[in-house]
């Protein structure tokens, strides 16, 4: 089942997004099909979050529900005019659906460290373009991988957090290497945050391409792996899923065997685990 008031809320924080009929959100609508205007192309974050919702909206209201892509330019954002004086060009949701086909979270695996029996299990919610997350990823993780997760006291899982569209690309490149190269690419991702996140959309979809391949991937591989619109589509319900089962309001969040916690100093995650360790060998 799809969480529709999580896309909603994130829906409404995406500013680049306009809906062309702003009535449709009220209770008495629709009485009559409707459409929503994206100012960007298909795939997009916002592309396949509306996509999700309209999707929603036919089958609750039982009327057609359409999707329609204006990029281009424009004050105060890319395609912002566009979409206020867009016609509909009949880019249906059902079309849009024979395409890409069926959301299959299945298809969308876990990335993991560490031995799978270890006795302290850790989950990490992150995003690539959180800074808070670069400096986690730049310190205390380094010590977390040292001290418990190479001596196999933990099993560590990282899970991705999308805030914007730039952080689906970034996990789409990390991920496009598998498992083998998803943390070397994770970690010049996060080293490199402040350069790859500057410039327009279209300098950073380069720089990104340019960290894939510093990791090993080819040019091809990286434009295949950037053009599925249908693993972006998974990842993002996904990431909706994981992130609503586990409460998710902020990063970088852990679970620790369990329970949540905020960012931290490595002290205080030193203690926790140590004293979870201490915990376990009294109790064997």
């Amino acid at each position: 089942m799809k969480s529709k008031s999580l896309r909603n809320s994130i829906l409404l924080g995406l500013s680049t997004l306009f809906i062309k009929n702003k009535s449709v959100l009220k209770t008495d609508y629709p009485d009559k099909p409707v459409t929503f205007v994206v100012p960007r192309p298909p795939g997009d974050l916002e592309d396949i979050l509306t996509r999700m919702i309209a999707e929603d909206f036919q089958a609750d209201y039982g009327v057609a529900a359409a999707v329609v892509n204006k990029p281009g330019g424009g004050d105060p954002f890319p395609g912002a005019m566009e979409v206020e004086a867009a016609v509909p060009d009949g880019y249906t949701v059902a079309a849009n659906a024979q395409v890409i086909g069926e959301i299959d979270k299945s298809k969308i695996k876990d990335m993991v460290l560490g031995a799978k029996d270890a006795p302290i299990k850790i989950i990490e919610y992150s995003s690539y373009t959180c800074p808070h997350c670069r400096s986690f990823h730049q310190d205390s993780f380094k010590n977390l991988k040292v001290d418990y997760i190479d001596t196999n006291k933990v099993h560590f899982t990282y899970r991705e957090i999308y805030f914007d569209k730039y952080g689906l690309w970034a996990s789409i490149v990390a991920r496009c290497g598998g498992q083998d190269k998803f943390f070397a690419i994770s970690d010049l991702l996060y080293s490199k945050q402040k350069e790859w996140t500057q410039g327009t959309s279209d300098e950073i979809d380069e720089n990104l391409r340019r960290i894939g391949i510093t990791a090993g991937l080819s040019q091809d591989d990286v434009q295949a792996c950037l053009t599925d619109r249908q693993k972006a589509q998974n990842l993002v319900a996904w990431f909706h899923e994981n992130s609503k089962s586990d409460e998710i309001t902020s990063t970088p969040s852990f679970l620790i065997n369990g329970k949540k916690y905020a960012n931290m100093p490595y002290l205080e995650f030193k203690q926790i685990l140590d004293a979870q360790l201490l915990s376990k060998s009294k109790v064997s």
